[in-house]
């Protein structure tokens, strides 16, 4: 059976899947530099030519910064969503295809346009191996996990599945360094602002019991529920861009 490691970076997570004959990089966190992907990786007890694959969950610039030198360090394969690809080799930023889902992320988007992006380039980097809507099994990468397409933050979204565990990007997510985790509150535009909500049905119904966010700290799968009820109901995660700046 394969096990999750999660790490910080910065701003992001990152996290290690370990396999019987191989080690998957979920996403490349937001630290920059050769010496930081050494250090990650010696303080998870992972050795860089252990690493099989590095995949990342979605083309948002703060989840694959420092992927070339990821590349530079293990020699292991890119692997993300067709939808994702541009961003990563052209170096996109979010900009071009986001906007507020919510209350909270409709006033961050507001204030974040007055003060400017915190992150103020997307450094580029390669992509070997894309998929499409289906998924894609990661066995061959030597880990029992799999990619589900799960849009609603992102056109590229894509969740890992480990055993009855996810990695689910920035679908369900922590705003800054809040302690809550909910629903994504930025979408791409035009969005349905239910997308988000069948994704995360979808990943229950799979039987997921815990989810590890691309922002702040995992939760099992009543927290989920009730955080997906409590929008469905209208109550949605709710900070204001005040608070977020303390």
């Amino acid at each position: 059976m394969s096990k999750i490691i999660k790490y910080q970076s910065d701003m992001s997570n990152g996290y290690f899947i370990i396999g019987e004959k191989g080690v998957i990089a979920v996403d490349t966190g937001a630290e920059m530099g050769a010496d930081a992907v050494r250090r990650i990786l010696s303080e998870a007890g992972i050795k860089p030519e252990e690493i099989t694959l590095i995949f990342i969950t979605h083309g948002h610039v703060d989840h694959f910064m420092n992927i070339q030198a990821w590349v530079d360090v293990t020699g292991a394969p890119v692997m993300c969503h067709e939808e994702a690809k541009r961003f990563i080799v052209e170096g996109l930023l979010p900009d071009v295809d986001i906007e507020g889902r919510t209350r909270m992320g409709k006033e961050m988007w507001e204030a974040q346009q007055k003060m400017g992006n915190p992150i103020d380039h997307a450094p580029t980097g390669p992509v070997d191996i894309t998929f499409g809507n289906d998924g894609i099994d990661l066995k061959p990468w030597g880990v029992e996990a799999r990619a589900f397409y799960t849009p609603g933050h992102s056109r590229s979204d894509c969740s890992v599945l480990v055993g009855d565990e996810a990695i689910v990007g920035d679908l369900f997510t922590a705003p800054g360094w809040t302690d809550y985790v909910g629903m994504t509150y930025f979408t791409f535009k035009g969005a349905p602002y239910e997308l988000a909500q069948e994704s995360v049905k979808k990943l229950l119904d799979l039987g997921v019991k815990k989810i590890w966010p691309g922002h702040g700290e995992p939760r099992d799968d009543g927290y989920v529920r009730q955080a997906l009820e409590d929008e469905i109901n209208g109550k949605e995660m709710y900070y204001s861009p005040e608070e977020l700046r303390r």
